[in-house]
C-alpha cells in the first residue's frame, strides 16, 4: 500500500506479549499508551479474545471522552476460525464488520478499508 500510493504509513501489529524490555513490567500502561496514540485500530474480532473486546472498549471510551464519532477503528472476523455468533457481542453487533473466510481475502479487503480511510484511490 505504501509502494502504491508512495506514503510513508506505520502500519504495525501489535502483540504485547513479543515485547521484551528484559523486566516484568504492567503491561495494560503499555498497551494503554499504544492504542491512545494509534490513528486507526484493526480490531480482529475472529477468536472472541475477551482482551480484545477490552481494547476496543477502551478506544471507544476515548472517543467518546474527545467527543469524536467511533470512525477510527475497523472491525473484522474470519469465518473460517471463528463463529460469529460467539466471537461478536451484541454491544458491537450493530457496527459493520468485515466478514471473510480465508486469510489472502482479509488482507485484501483491509487493504481497500486503510485505501478509503486515508482518501486513497483503490
Amino acid at each position: 500500500m505504501n509502494r502504491k500510493h508512495k506514503l510513508d504509513l506505520k502500519l504495525k501489529s501489535i502483540r504485547i506479549d513479543e515485547f521484551n524490555k528484559g523486566f516484568s513490567y504492567p503491561i495494560s500502561s503499555e498497551i494503554f499508551q499504544l492504542i491512545e496514540d494509534s490513528g486507526y485500530l484493526i480490531v480482529d474480532l475472529t477468536a472472541g479474545n475477551k482482551n480484545v473486546y477490552h481494547e476496543l472498549g477502551l478506544l471507544m471510551g476515548l472517543n467518546q471522552a474527545r467527543q469524536k464519532l467511533h470512525d477510527n477503528f475497523l472491525l473484522l472476523h474470519n469465518s473460517s476460525a471463528g463463529d460469529l455468533s460467539k466471537d461478536f457481542g451484541f454491544n458491537i453487533a450493530d457496527f459493520k464488520q468485515l466478514r471473510l473466510a480465508d486469510t489472502h481475502s482479509i488482507s485484501v479487503e483491509v487493504e481497500k478499508q486503510l485505501a478509503v480511510f486515508y482518501g486513497l484511490e483503490l
